[in-house]
């Protein structure tokens, strides 16, 4: 006792938990004798109605509380104590964590925790958040002497009781708990393997190395995926060579998409070879994860397969999500893929990000496929098709452009698209072409419209000029 006194005097002047959790001034003189009564009588119903509002218990008697607390009669007393101290814990930041007793409450209540511990693993009817609370705790004490009471918890069926045992076991960083994750490991039960990896993705102990690259060559997809996911949060190239050969040899999609992800991540420099060739994979699903890691890499020598791959692709995103990483290089690739995309695409939006994607990028290549596309049944495509011929500056593509903006039939949309484009090339051969039509042409929007296009134009070439209106 006189111990803990000392140890709370001495924590107090810079905010001892102790301090913020245990204070008389709380509590009324009255309800202080009823509070020594409730502890000296065990009488737990008194002991709630004096604290269950006060989110404070009294420093008087507090052996003899704890002592209380640690008994089996105890129970709801015990959970509302044990509750209270999580959330003081929880409202700090970290520097004042960092601050707090580590020697008083925390060496008081242990007693308590392994009581609550005791009892939840022996009733057969499970409380879950009463555990997750008491497991969160344990962490925050990061007392070594509490591990084997987490040690049940490394192979619960529920996924967010394991993980936070294995939060907690990881802020003890206690050497005693790689022996139990190796045990686990090696169990017949592939289940049992999947939890001994995911406990090593939160406490990452890089003696562990071998036995994850072990686990990438394990039959079991789980265990597979949740080795690569721990090894790709630890960073370690090592597992490099194990990735590579996963691309080009395992048979499970998601395990695939996940090395792809760790071989982004990391960045080698020749990893991009290995996820080149899960282009043509036969799941869109890594085919769509190594677009995404090849964006990261940023390197025009990716645009010639991708636009290879572009040309054959079937899935309706895929395309669109390859055009656009050919938009972001500008690069066209040799333009087979952007060339196909044009005229063929699965939906009239791709098609039309696929013409932006090639005025953008100007390939000379792709100049052909737009003139095709000037007679397109659809308007947005005749009227985008144009636009991104003006961005060429093509003399050639003027008569094409000019006939599309003569042509009365056709809609308005298109026809001022034509006019935009003609404007960019500014070519000697239309010239002519534009004044007479100009005067000859019945939509007078448009009309006013050509006439400032050659305005445009001529003040290009000659500087102040006038054309009537």
């Amino acid at each position: 006792m006189l111990l803990r006194l000392l140890g709370f005097f001495l924590f107090l002047s810079y905010g001892s938990l102790y301090a913020l959790f245990f204070d008389d001034s709380a509590f009324t003189t009255e309800e202080l004798v009823k509070y020594k009564e409730a502890i000296s009588t065990k009488d737990e119903a008194n002991l709630l109605e004096l604290v269950q509002e006060k989110k404070k218990w009294p420093v008087v008697y507090e052996d003899r509380l704890l002592e209380f607390l640690a008994t089996e009669k105890a129970k709801q007393a015990r959970k509302l104590f044990l509750s209270e101290v999580l959330q003081e814990y929880e409202k700090q930041d970290k520097e004042a964590l960092n601050q707090f007793d580590r020697l008083a409450l925390p060496t008081m209540i242990i007693p308590v925790l392994k009581a609550e511990f005791k009892m939840l693993l022996s009733e057969s009817k499970t409380d879950l958040e009463r555990i997750k609370r008491t497991i969160r705790l344990t962490g925050y004490l990061r007392k070594k002497d509490l591990l084997t009471f987490l040690l049940p918890y490394i192979a619960h069926p529920l996924s967010e009781i394991r993980k936070e045992a294995y939060k907690a076991m990881a802020t003890m960083k206690d050497d005693r708990i790689i022996p139990w994750i190796v045990t686990l490991f090696e169990s017949q039960n592939p289940l049992e393997r999947t939890y001994a990896l995911d406990a090593l993705y939160y406490i990452s102990d890089d003696r562990t190395l071998a036995l994850l690259l072990k686990a990438l060559k394990d039959p079991n997809k789980s265990v597979r995926y949740y080795a690569i996911k721990t090894l790709e949060k630890m960073k370690r190239t090592e597992a490099l060579p194990y990735y590579y050969a996963i691309l080009s040899s395992d048979a499970d999609a998601e395990v695939k998409v996940k090395a792809i992800e760790a071989i982004a991540r990391l960045k080698p420099r020749n990893g991009m070879y290995p996820i080149l060739r899960t282009l043509s994979d036969k799941s869109p699903y890594v085919r769509r994860a190594a677009i995404l890691a090849l964006r990261e890499y940023k390197n025009s020598n990716t645009a010639y397969p991708v636009s290879q791959h572009l040309a054959q692709e079937t899935s309706t995103e895929l395309q669109l999500l390859q055009i656009r990483f050919l938009l972001d290089l500008h690069q066209s690739g040799g333009m087979a893929g952007l060339n196909k995309m044009m005229l063929s695409a699965n939906t009239e939006k791709n098609r039309l990000w696929a013409i932006y994607a090639t005025g953008e990028i100007q390939d000379a290549r792709g100049v052909n496929t737009l003139l095709k596309l000037l007679s397109d049944k659809s308007d947005k495509i005749r009227a985008e098709a144009a636009i991104a011929l003006g961005k060429f500056r093509l003399d050639r593509t003027a008569p094409f452009l000019f006939k599309l903006l003569a042509n009365k039939s056709e809609v308005y949309s298109v026809r001022s698209a034509a006019l935009e484009a003609l404007v960019k090339v500014n070519s000697d051969k239309v010239i002519g072409s534009l004044f007479l039509l100009s005067e000859k042409e019945n939509n007078r929007f448009l009309r006013f419209q050509i006439k400032q296009a050659l305005r445009q134009m001529l003040l290009k070439r000659y500087g102040q000029v006038k054309v009537s209106t």
